[in-house]
């Protein structure tokens, strides 16, 4: 394949990537995450007929021939065993061309091998190799021929958008990425009335606001952004009880929502994910929680009576997880033993026996017990002898005086 044929050809894979020219920012901050980089660097410099953009990691880099083999062939992904990384399909890089460069410079170095640069121009029959001075690392210059002096508010847009959540390949922790030396980093969060959530699928934090907002994430990476959770899933698997309507309460309850999950699998232009059964776990977590939200914040206005509330807690039991039913059945059923068990004592217990009488030594200084019948001089008496039965004549009779 020519050169002209090659770039003709790569134009054509980057129009996949949908209508926003300004997507290639997403792939390169997505090929430094997946080079190990832990800080990404993007600058604009704007000269009186060009306007030039320009990104710089701290990854692992390339050595020329792994450029040669991958970046410089369609199709062709060292990822696809890799699955801690996103990028899979071998044709993300060559998005830039949507920036609609008349030159680009590819600069990188790996450990263990020389420093390498290759330019390229849209006019030029081949390309130019050089050999830079060049730290560990990666770096990419797009030069548009034209000034454009809306490009640094462009690239902020397309990084905060994209990539504000991006962590670490190998560590859970943000990876840095500034514009202009400036940081761009955000925390995974929503303006209050707000509640996070985190599950096997992934996590999410459900939010009310002025207006609807849904954005999907992927490692960090956004691979969607929608109006609603249900446009998360695709129209043929959806159902009429999906949607999730909400009360409304003079504009400020609009749903907002954000969701990340390692496990999502993006599509091939990653604008999009693939409807499966995690990613509807994840949008079924993120409406319960949001009904919550929503019912609590309506409870402030208006404070519901006791069987509500009682309707609400069933409620919130019936949706949770099977584990946690049965975890909250035993428990309940703790809790009614032990209140019970105090009222139902005295009817279950058996029938108390007579108290056994113990004797005690007598304390010291007192004289023990003994058989006192040996003192005894009155007449003799068997319960058991009818005729050594005492007669006792108790009838009394007054005398006369």
């Amino acid at each position: 394949m020519s050169f002209a044929d090659f770039f003709a050809r790569a134009r054509t894979e980057a129009a996949r990537y949908g209508p926003d020219p300004w997507i290639f920012v997403r792939e390169l901050l997505q090929n430094a995450r997946d080079a190990g980089a832990t800080r990404v660097d993007l600058d604009i410099e704007l000269g009186p007929d060009f306007t030039r953009l320009r990104c710089a990691d701290d990854g692992e880099g390339m050595s020329f021939e792994h450029a040669r083999a991958y970046l410089f062939s369609l199709y062709a992904s060292s990822k696809e065993s890799d699955a801690g990384s996103v990028g899979k399909f071998g044709v993300g890089f060559w998005s830039v061309l949507r920036f609609e460069p008349a030159r680009i410079w590819i600069r990188s170095r790996a450990r263990g091998h020389e420093a390498w640069e290759i330019e390229l121009a849209a006019d030029a029959a081949h390309a130019q190799k050089r050999k830079p001075a060049l730290a560990r690392g990666t770096e990419v210059i797009l030069e548009r021929a034209s000034r454009d002096i809306e490009a640094q508010r462009r690239l902020l847009d397309a990084v905060r958008q994209n990539a504000r959540f991006l962590r670490q390949r190998d560590a859970d922790k943000p990876l840095a990425v500034h514009v202009g030396g400036i940081a761009q980093n955000a925390d995974f969060d929503l303006p209050p009335p707000v509640a996070h959530f985190r599950s096997r699928e992934g996590r999410g934090v459900v939010a009310l606001g002025a207006s609807p907002r849904v954005e999907l994430f992927s490692k960090g990476l956004r691979v969607r952004a929608a109006s609603c959770l249900e446009d998360l899933l695709s129209d043929e698997r959806a159902s009429s009880n999906v949607r999730v309507r909400f009360p409304s309460v003079d504009g400020i309850m609009a749903p907002q929502v954000l969701l990340e999950s390692d496990g999502i699998e993006p599509l091939l232009s990653r604008s999009d994910a693939r409807d499966d059964a995690q990613l509807r776990r994840l949008v079924t977590r993120a409406q319960s929680q949001l009904r919550r939200l929503v019912r609590r914040q309506l409870d402030s206005l208006s404070p519901p009576g006791i069987f509500e509330r009682i309707r609400e807690l069933f409620r919130g039991f019936s949706e949770a997880p099977l584990w946690a039913q049965v975890s909250g059945a035993a428990v309940f059923g703790a809790l009614i033993a032990v209140v019970l068990a105090p009222l139902l004592w005295p009817m279950l217990r058996p029938p108390e026996l007579d108290p056994v009488v113990q004797l005690r030594p007598a304390p010291a200084g007192v004289a023990a017990y003994r058989d006192l019948s040996r003192d005894y001089h009155g007449p003799a008496v068997s319960e058991l002898d009818p005729s050594r039965a005492m007669r006792l004549d108790l009838r009394y009779a007054p005398t006369e005086d």
